[in-house]
């Protein structure tokens, strides 16, 4: 009994919805240990361990009871992996697909099962209407009908048919109808089904409990089933090989026969209909590929970029390529089968791809699957601005209506051309929010066009947030608007040169912007005064609501008082403590000191 239980495991299988409770799969059932069950204790046993089979209610297991023909069409489409996890998709495919069939078999339960075998092929529509429909999915499962149920779940219903000459030594083989003698020959020489004690098969009598339990265990085992979803780089069909990415993303081949069936979409296709670089799922019997059902095409990533070249050593190609947002040049490992196709849209080899060509790559776990040579001219019209992020570089982050540039990331260089407003200007002047084209070269851009209108806008400040990116929203009429400050942004309030830090909600506000982005700002505020407090903290006492800085008593609180690091992170009173550097604004009220804004150096 050779894998026991590993595989017997992968599948559940129970004789829940036929006629037996689901209780807890506990093997000591107490009507199987008389003698004359010795032989099929151990099947029962590991199977119900395994969560094939369960007793009833009453811990009894009923072993001469007999099984029905959906009870065993059930149990042998779960040994074929119906209720794997793996299958569920499929099921519902095959559950849209056959309906009618399934509808007409009026059946009390085991719908998905059949469903899945009819999806692959190991019943038809004759076998249900034969089987299941009109009332006989009830009726008790002969065992010449069970050695069809088995061989077709095994998916050796040709191999069983190919056997032309059948020649067995059970007594009563003249009374095998010829409809099921290849099939009884299958299971009987695969070990499936023993005959009786006095030599006969028996082909009309019930499958009883204690029968199934045994059938189940060996077909499970024979079987050997086994299921992975795997990216297929490549499929050759001139010499039948599959070549698929492991868990260490190494390339692996192997090969399938002219019997494995290939599915897209619920529907059989012919294997030179795959799609290269798809998502497969493979399913193994017998250690054979028997099914590849093909889901999308996998694309992780899109990158655009310039040619540097390719390389293969033992067999395995590096492409290398610079990328449009990056200054430095990365090395991609090809999959086999990669796909490289030139500017006129002809598919090319890599060594008919000259350096310094502008190209599109499309990666899955890291492994490059197809290059796109594109035009050395390009252009993206129509864009906004929707990030400018400064690190050792700048970086200009587009959105846009096309799918195909929204959210591409470019890395500017210092001698690319501005225009702003149809003048020329520098960098600097390019805010978020500005409509913007972008002529590129080879992936580079060389010219920027922005435009904008500056616009005033008037209303009350409803919220402040000031970090590397400073951002205030105000709330004009019923609308609320946002915008971000420029690093040059100029501040007034009340007349007088501020800062940011100077703002708080509630004030009047006219701002004037360029697209999103706030050039200057002028305020009206009856809470800053020109009273400011700087220094040390002495003491904090959160519960009495104030602090000393430089001996000075200043009342603050949560509700009052804004309390923000210089760096714009917001904090609350809890946060400070004696010893912490502080800038403080506020008002006299009633001769005390009542702070609305204290920033933490």
């Amino acid at each position: 009994m050779k894998k026991m239980l590993g595989l017997l495991l992968a599948t559940s299988i129970a004789f829940s919805s036929m006629g037996a409770f689901a209780a807890e799969n506990d093997a000591s059932f107490k009507d199987i240990s008389d003698k004359k069950y010795d032989w099929a204790r151990p099947y029962i046993v590991e199977m119900a361990k395994g969560g094939y089979i369960a007793g009833y209610e009453d811990n009894t297991y009923r072993p001469d009871n007999m099984v029905t023909k959906l009870e065993t069409i059930v149990l042998f489409s779960r040994a074929m992996g119906a209720k794997k996890d793996d299958n569920a998709e499929i099921i519902e495919i095959a559950l849209d697909k056959y309906s009618d069939i399934i509808e007409k078999a009026n059946l009390n339960f085991g719908e998905d099962e059949v469903a899945y075998m009819l999806y692959r092929g190991a019943l038809d529509e004759d076998d249900v209407n034969k089987y299941l429909a009109g009332g006989k999915a009830s009726l008790a499962m002969s065992r010449q009908e069970a050695s069809a149920i088995i061989t077709k779940a095994m998916c050796a219903d040709e191999a069983a048919k190919a056997e032309l000459l059948v020649d067995m030594d059970y007594t009563d083989a003249k009374n095998i109808s010829s409809e099921y003698s290849q099939y009884v020959f299958f299971v009987s020489e695969n070990g499936i089904m023993n005959g009786m004690d006095d030599g006969s098969f028996m082909p009309e009598g019930n499958v009883l409990r204690s029968q199934i339990a045994a059938m189940l265990y060996r077909t499970v085992d024979k079987m050997e089933l086994y299921i992975e979803t795997v990216l297929v780089p490549e499929i050759e069909t001139d010499v039948n090989n599959i070549t698929l990415l492991d868990d260490e993303n190494k390339e692996v081949k192997i090969g399938y026969k002219n019997t494995t069936k290939f599915y897209s979409n619920g529907e059989i296709i012919k294997d030179t209909e795959f799609v290269n670089s798809s998502r497969a799922m493979l399913t193994y019997i017998f250690n054979s590929l028997v099914f590849v059902d093909m889901y999308d095409r996998v694309v992780d990533e899109t990158i655009r970029g310039i040619y540097q070249g390719a390389s293969t050593q033992e067999g395995i190609t590096t492409v290398t390529i610079k990328p449009s947002n990056s200054s430095k040049a990365v090395d991609y490992q090809a999959v086999g089968g990669v796909q490289v196709v030139d500017e006129n849209g002809d598919s090319v080899s890599f060594n008919k791809i000259s350096a310094g060509s502008y190209v599109e790559i499309e990666l899955t776990n890291d492994k490059l699957l197809k290059l796109n040579v594109l035009k050395k001219d390009s252009f993206i019209k129509d864009a906004t601005v929707a990030n400018i992020e400064i690190e050792d570089d700048l970086y200009l982050t587009i959105s846009h209506e096309d799918e195909e540039y929204d959210g591409m990331v470019f890395v500017l260089s210092d001698d690319v051309v501005v225009y702003k407003n149809n003048d020329v200007e520098d960098l600097s002047k390019i805010y978020k929010g500005d409509r913007i084209d972008i002529t590129m070269e080879y992936g580079n851009v060389t010219k920027l066009k922005a435009y904008s209108n500056t616009k005033t806008y008037q209303g009350t400040i409803s919220e402040i947030s000031i970090s590397t990116e400073p951002v205030i929203k105000i709330k004009s009429g019923e609308d609320i608007l946002e915008f971000v400050a420029a690093t040059d942004v100029k501040v007034k309030v009340n007349g007088q040169d501020a800062t940011l830090y100077d703002l708080r909600v509630g004030d009047s506000i006219k701002l004037s912007a360029e697209s999103d982005t706030i050039l200057s700002i002028e305020t009206t505020s009856a809470s800053i005064t020109g009273n400011k407090i700087s220094g040390i903290v002495d003491v904090v006492n959160a519960s009495k609501g104030f602090i000393k800085v430089n001996g000075e008593t200043v009342f603050c609180k949560d509700a009052t008082t804004t309390f923000i690091t210089a760096a714009g992170e917001t904090k609350v009173m809890k946060n400070l403590k004696a010893g912490d550097t502080v800038s403080i604004r506020g008002v006299m009220q009633n001769g005390a000191y009542m702070a609305t804004l204290i920033i933490i150096e």
